[in-house]
């Protein structure tokens, strides 16, 4: 929030929309939004959620924190809901939120 200069609100909704949306959005196809979504069902059971390996660390380093990623990328975030840019946006995020 602090770098998009902005609240962020995460919203759950159910992993069916969440495919629905971006297939229709044209972002995916219909497969690989499914296989996509499955990652949801992953993160929510604690998937996903452990610390890189030593033995992958000695084959590569990260080329930046996640603190680095989201200085990196705030720039391209749609911007505030009241900002005048005759341009809507809609993220739907699923699972992450653990709801």
């Amino acid at each position: 929030a602090k770098e998009l200069g902005r609240p962020v609100e995460f919203v759950t909704c159910p992993q069916e929309a969440w495919v629905e949306a971006v297939v229709q959005g044209g972002f995916f196809p219909d497969w690989l939004a499914e296989s996509v979504a499955y990652n949801f069902t992953v993160v929510k059971q604690g998937g996903f959620m452990h610390g890189t390996s030593p033995e992958l660390l000695e084959l590569w380093q990260p080329r930046r924190t996640m603190q680095q990623w989201i200085q990196e990328w705030a720039p391209t975030s749609p911007p505030p809901a009241d900002a005048k840019t005759g341009q809507e946006y809609t993220v739907l995020v699923t699972g992450a939120t653990g709801n």
